[in-house]
């Protein structure tokens, strides 16, 4: 069964599947053409998210993050113990820099460099501000905030300038349900789709 589903930069669409076979649906057609990875990496590891850009289509799957390019049929996995957990969310930032969720927390990898940052949380050493929920949807706001709606922290929030992690959580004034599935914006107001108790808005802005 297909697990993740990313826009191809060429055109079409990337599908991932659970025992770990990449297809590519042309434009304008149905037909699902399979990706041949035989030869460049393991098979049966399960794809959870893919993100297609330049050149690259990152995977993050069961067994950490990987690479392909299409154009020549090459593919990658990464040295780096953070990157060889279960990736459950990709995010591209113009400058290079990938987020990634993972169980242990969220990382940035930077595809250029290859360097590896894990995201501290506003407060050094208190494990109750880190979410520890899978990120199921990413945004930036109209002020260049990053959100991450978590399936079970409540709503997470982060300055790329100073790289913290905040997080709103169920409680007066905050949200209805720490479990969302979606997050949007607009120039007024953050929107939170939570799993099983309609929409919230967020009005606050971070300090």
């Amino acid at each position: 069964s297909g697990t993740a589903l990313a826009d191809a930069e060429g055109g079409g669409l990337w599908v991932g599947m659970q025992n770990g076979r990449l297809y590519h649906v042309a434009p304008g057609t149905r037909v699902l053409r399979r990706q041949d990875l035989a030869g460049v990496e393991a098979s049966g590891v399960s794809v959870v998210s893919l993100l297609d850009r330049e050149g690259s289509l990152w995977r993050g799957t069961s067994d950490g993050l990987r690479a392909y390019n299409p154009g020549t049929g090459t593919a990658q996995a990464f040295d780096a113990a953070l990157l060889q957990q279960p990736i459950e969310t990709l995010f591209a930032e113009p400058n290079g820099w990938l987020w990634l969720s993972t169980p242990e927390g969220f990382v940035l990898f930077d595809t250029n460099t290859e360097q590896v940052i894990t995201v501290r949380s506003n407060a050094p050493g208190n494990a109750s501000n880190q979410p520890q929920a899978p990120a199921l949807d990413v945004r930036y706001d109209s002020a260049g905030m990053f959100w991450i709606a978590t399936a079970g922290s409540g709503a997470a929030y982060a300055d790329f300038q100073t790289s913290p992690i905040g997080v709103y959580r169920s409680e007066p004034g905050a949200l209805a349900s720490p479990s969302l599935r979606s997050i949007a914006s607009d120039s007024l107001a953050i929107w939170a789709g939570l799993n099983s108790q309609g929409l919230n808005r967020i009005d606050r802005v971070p300090g």
